[in-house]
């Protein structure tokens, strides 16, 4: 197989430097996480999920996640109400019981 010559070295060496680089920075990375703990609560590293926030959401609150970020409950019912019932029967967020009306009204739940 040829391969083309790129300064002293060829495509295929540049690549395997590239990815033995990527490799030894990621090892670098995995030794900065506390794996027994990286799942828990109390671990600095751990990303807070949406779950995590234990006021349940009214009509007037925000979205912080997802493709409704920084969008009203209120607006997404009105616009992808769909979206609030999967949220509603996936339990990804409580909801105050205004917002749980209006899917009832719609006969949504």
């Amino acid at each position: 197989m040829n391969t083309k010559k790129i300064g002293n070295g060829s495509f295929k060496e540049a690549l395997r430097a590239q990815s033995m680089k990527a490799y030894k920075e990621y090892i670098d990375y995995l030794a900065t996480v506390d794996m027994e703990n990286l799942m828990k609560d109390n671990d600095p590293n751990r990303r807070p999920h949406s779950k995590d926030k234990k006021e349940p959401l009214c009509m007037e609150d925000t979205l912080d996640f997802g493709k409704h970020a920084e969008e009203q409950i209120e607006d997404i019912l009105q616009d992808d109400p769909q979206y609030l019932v999967w949220m509603y029967n996936n339990d990804v967020r409580q909801f105050e019981q205004d917002v749980i009306d209006a899917l009832a009204e719609r006969k949504l739940i």
